[in-house]
């Protein structure tokens, strides 16, 4: 087996065809980041991008900063935000306070290093 394996290099080391394999193998690979890159689909849904977002603008940096999820949502224009902020939090782009209670119900939230680098990007 290993004579074989050592032929089909030689022959193609010594070929075109060596030559066609190494192009198909970059491409390939080069399709393979670019589809990672730009087009692969995102996991957050429009709004809870958008959500997501208006969480790291409130930050501003500091991922220790309280943030509460009315007040959030209200600036990123949305009415039905708890399954969203939910999904962001199992997501590990927000994470729960130390703070006990909150005011109107909800916990405030820190949000991530990670959730900073995810609203951060484009999509």
């Amino acid at each position: 087996m290993p004579e074989v394996v050592l032929n089909a290099l030689d022959v193609l080391r010594d070929s075109v065809w060596g030559g066609i394999a190494v192009v198909l193998l970059v491409s390939g690979w080069v399709a393979r980041w670019l589809y990672k890159r730009l087009l692969a689909p995102s996991d957050l849904a429009r709004n809870e991008l958008r959500l997501l977002k208006a969480f790291n603008e409130e930050a501003r940096g500091n991922p220790k900063a309280y943030l509460k999820p009315e007040f959030v949502a209200y600036r990123a224009n949305l009415d039905r935000y708890d399954a969203k902020v939910r999904r962001l939090k199992d997501l590990g782009y927000l994470q729960d306070s130390n703070i006990r209670g909150g005011y109107l119900g909800q916990r405030p939230v820190w949000i991530t290093p990670k959730g900073m680098q995810r609203a951060a990007k484009r999509r």
